[in-house]
């Protein structure tokens, strides 16, 4: 039997919103999810076993919202308008600093061709995940960074507070976004808190601090004597209720 279900985990870019280069615009950081087709790029590098979207936080977290999830946006043409109207029409050169790993170099290698149909000309960085953050941490520019999140509280929460300027490796400085977080900490009605989570949402969608690319889907085989697990969307699962059969 093949269990699939999609996890907390889910892969993205991380833009440094204060930085020196073009991606300070929001424009342009909202051009990068129309010009990258992330349903190609899932099904390269996952073999399809993987969901596209557009939020920071999957279909097992509290606070998702199908509703708010565009999906694949992708649009050669929209993206060029977005890059024309934040005076980059002819597009430009970034560096974009990727943690070594199969799966990251290929996800790397495929936005690079992406991009460059709509002028974005990528320098990918390989380097172990503990480099980058010395460079971060010692105040080097790094405009993008590709990475995931895995949400080990499985609640739109963590990945808020993830985004706060004091936290690892993030530059986004938002007052509306620490207004939210106190806000929904603060509710403690489900139905008033994913409205907030939708607030959150649609304030994503607008300053784009993060493209999603995917969320991971959690793929176990088993065979047909074992009966009772279940997949945990953290990778973590348990087997207390587990029963094997002797053939």
């Amino acid at each position: 039997k093949l269990y699939n279900e999609t996890g907390n985990k889910y892969y993205a870019l991380i833009f440094k919103c204060d930085s020196s280069t073009p991606v300070s615009d929001k424009l342009v950081r909202q051009a990068f999810e129309y010009a990258i087709d992330k349903q190609a790029l899932a099904d390269a590098v996952m073999a399809g076993y993987a969901q596209v979207g557009s939020l920071l936080c999957t279909p097992a977290t509290t606070g998702y919202n199908a509703e708010k999830d565009r999906g694949n946006v992708y649009d050669v043409e929209k993206a060029k308008a977005l890059l024309t109207e934040a005076g980059y029409p002819d597009g430009f050169d970034l560096e974009v600093y990727v943690r070594t790993g199969q799966i990251y170099e290929e996800i790397a290698t495929i936005i690079q061709a992406q991009l460059a149909e709509v002028g974005i000309n990528i320098n990918i960085n390989l380097l172990e995940s503990a480099k980058i953050d010395e460079k971060f941490y010692g105040g080097e520019e790094i405009p993008i960074r590709l990475s995931f999140y895995n949400n080990i509280c499985a609640d739109t929460d963590f990945i808020m507070q993830k985004l706060l300027p004091t936290t690892y490796g993030q530059v986004y400085f938002n007052d509306d976004m620490v207004d939210l977080i106190n806000r929904s900490r603060a509710e403690t009605d489900d139905a008033k808190r994913q409205a907030i989570y939708d607030e959150f949402h649609d304030l994503m969608a607008d300053d784009m601090p993060q493209l999603s690319l995917f969320y991971e889907q959690i793929l176990v085989g088993t065979s047909n004597m074992v009966e009772g697990f279940s997949i945990n969307p953290l990778g973590a699962h348990q087997y207390c209720h587990v029963v094997v059969y002797e053939n």
